[in-house]
């Protein structure tokens, strides 16, 4: 095991509770954990990096979990009946690679766009808006704003409940804070799939972005994959707002079963819980605009929660 992991086993075995790197690497030192060929004055960053590393690779396979932003914890003890239950919760963090950009996203010009608050309902107008889409790096739409990305906007749904997002990714992709009622990610290159149809990646975007925040198991993963249990029913546009106006959300709805729940894994302080959908518009919250227009303005959902999931064509879109 890597240098760095081992002297964070030994601290966390020995104090039982979750530490930041900082505390763990002072820990260590009182304790003569530390081996003489380690030594720098960010030991901490390397330390935090090496531990965020290993969750990203081996995910639940992890010897480490974190439990809240920059505190992490042994994932064997968080089954030990005598560690408080604030300990044993997980916190997702958001995906650094959505941080650097450093990737190709899927882009349809500004012009084929409505100004103002609009919505698509119809498959045939967003089959329309895509086939004229093309991939650009993330980075250059700093430059050519004639460019608008398209993100998946994922509501997770199950026996009429919303997974209710507190704190979503939009807030790293510079949109501001604000519930939300799914999970935002951009549409990359990567995403395209000869499995998704025509959908240039959305649904596979969709897909990889529940898979990066929720961290399903494998067997819900694989259910999710039937086109079935995924219905790309709309898309929302902001032109009206400055820092929405770069991005198109299509809302991809995910039938996401009983089997797990990610609010019990992860726990009050990841922001996720179940809201019964008839109830949204009656929580006293704050939402991040594009929620705010899917359950005050917009029938997208309404359609689709509200009276029962719609019905699909055959190639899992709401004609």
């Amino acid at each position: 095991m890597d240098s760095y992991l081992a002297i964070a086993r030994a601290v966390l075995a020995e104090t039982r509770k979750p530490l930041s790197s900082a505390e763990m690497l002072r820990e260590a030192y009182l304790r003569d954990f530390v081996p003489d060929h380690l030594y720098g004055q960010t030991q901490h960053k390397t330390l935090q990096a090496r531990l965020s590393e290993d969750i990203l690779l081996h995910r639940q396979n992890s010897a480490f979990v974190r439990t809240s932003p920059g505190r992490f914890f042994l994932r064997i003890l968080q089954k030990d009946p005598n560690i408080p239950q604030e300990y044993k919760y997980e916190f997702p963090a958001p995906v650094r690679a959505e941080q650097l950009s450093n990737f190709r996203v899927l882009c349809v010009k500004r012009e084929q766009l409505t100004h103002g608050a609009s919505e698509i309902r119809k498959a045939s107008d967003i089959s329309s808006l895509l086939s004229e889409s093309k991939h650009v790096h993330a980075k250059h739409l700093d430059i050519d704003r004639d460019l608008v990305q398209v993100c998946s906007l994922t509501v997770i749904y199950n026996c009429g409940r919303i997974l209710l997002n507190s704190y979503p990714s939009s807030a790293f992709l510079g949109l501001g804070s604000g519930k939300s009622v799914g999970l935002v990610t951009r549409v990359k290159e990567d995403d395209l799939s000869l499995f998704d149809g025509t959908a240039y990646g959305v649904r596979e975007a969709a897909l990889r972005s529940i898979a990066e925040t929720l961290s399903p198991p494998e067997s819900v993963m694989l259910r999710l994959q039937d086109p079935t249990q995924t219905n790309l029913c709309g898309a929302i546009w902001l032109s009206n707002r400055p820092s929405y106006r770069s991005m198109i959300a299509l809302i991809v709805m995910v039938n996401f079963g009983s089997e797990y729940d990610p609010s019990l894994r992860f726990g009050p302080v990841s922001g996720l819980r179940w809201v019964d959908s008839e109830q949204l518009n009656a929580e006293s919250t704050n939402y991040e605009p594009w929620s705010n227009e899917l359950i005050y303005k917009s029938s997208i959902l309404k359609n689709r929660i509200f009276s029962g999931h719609a019905q699909k064509t055959e190639r899992g879109w709401d004609a």
